[in-house]
């Protein structure tokens, strides 16, 4: 705890982050901006951000699909950006709304600032006619509506990365704050979110969408100590919910002195907290089923209104949560 206090006490809090550091490792060679100038300056205006390095927008809009190792892509800005947005919701939500327990909290989050919620935030800006990606060769067309929202989402979290980076932390939270926060909530998304599988399976049955199907669709387990896993829900082949679960402890680290610190409360801007982590394994394991009933509230959440989920909760069977599972075989 000593330690960590003066670790706190010993950053500098206004050091900038070198933009070569966000490079991937294969890119930083190449500098060239893939978007033309007056893009740049237009998109600047519309954020109305002052950007010192205006390539690091490019980079921003720049998914990790099109020419990977040649040119700087955005999954540095995005990971930073994600821990960025993050706190500053967190601290948000936990403020408007002190009587929401911690999982009706992440559950709000996720329906109000999930990566599908971002890809609407950042089509207010016309991202959407700026991003550089590459769809799945196995689907080029104009449908491809899910994965162009997936990197629109991620493209809003870089841009919020790039603007922590250039800008700084007060900056950051400034666009957060009148771009995304006053937005409407709606605490109907999150009643009835209990025994997702089994009010999903009520649903899917009333409106002919069965069979549903788990499948993994990515996981670290074998190549990690940490698992993780990635679970998507399918109804008639169509996915309709998707989830994740990861074991993982937050901790801070040295690398901190890299950082710029975040105000956690404008009221209070004295106070600061620093968003890197390390990751380590809790030492327990997860499994792919909790990865499954969180797709199952993601698709609940998406895809269903409180009155779905209401109805479904009156119906329920004696069936237990625990022994639904729309696996085939694990």
């Amino acid at each position: 705890m000593f330690k960590a206090s003066f670790l706190l006490k010993a950053l500098p809090q206004r050091s900038l982050i070198s933009v070569s550091a966000l490079y991937s490792t294969s890119s930083k060679a190449s500098s060239n901006s893939l978007h033309s100038q007056e893009q740049l300056s237009l998109l600047k205006a519309r954020l109305d951000i002052p950007f010192n390095n205006i390539q690091i927008l490019s980079q921003a809009l720049t998914h990790k699909s099109f020419d990977h190792a040649r040119v700087p892509t955005n999954e540095r800005l995005q990971w930073i950006g994600t821990k960025v947005l993050n706190l500053y919701i967190a601290d948000f939500l936990m403020s408007k709304y002190s009587d929401l327990s911690a999982t009706q909290l992440q559950d709000l989050h996720q329906a109000h600032f999930g990566l599908f919620k971002l890809a609407d935030f950042a089509k207010k800006f016309d991202l959407q006619n700026n991003i550089i990606w590459n769809p799945p060769s196995n689907n080029r067309s104009a449908q491809n509506y899910e994965g162009l929202n997936k990197v629109l989402g991620k493209s809003f979290q870089a841009l919020i990365g790039a603007i922590y980076s250039d800008q700084g932390a007060l900056a950051a939270h400034k666009f957060i704050q009148n771009h995304l926060l006053p937005s409407p909530i709606d605490l109907d998304l999150v009643l009835d979110l209990d025994n997702p599988k089994s009010k999903l399976l009520s649903i899917a049955s009333s409106k002919n969408l069965t069979p549903l199907v788990s499948r993994i669709l990515k996981e670290s387990s074998q190549f990690t100590p940490t698992p993780n896993y990635l679970v998507g829900l399918f109804a008639d082949s169509k996915k309709i919910g998707e989830g994740i679960i990861y074991t993982l402890l937050i901790s801070f680290t040295p690398f901190l002195f890299h950082l710029h610190p975040i105000p956690i409360s404008p009221l209070n801007p004295s106070n600061y907290i620093y968003p890197f982590f390390s990751l380590s394994p809790l030492g327990f394991g997860s499994s792919p089923k909790l990865a499954e009933s969180n797709a199952a509230k993601d698709s609940l959440i998406r895809y269903f209104s409180k009155d779905d989920r209401s109805q479904a909760s009156a119906s329920l069977s004696e069936t237990s949560e625990d022994s639904i599972t729309f696996f085939s075989s694990l």
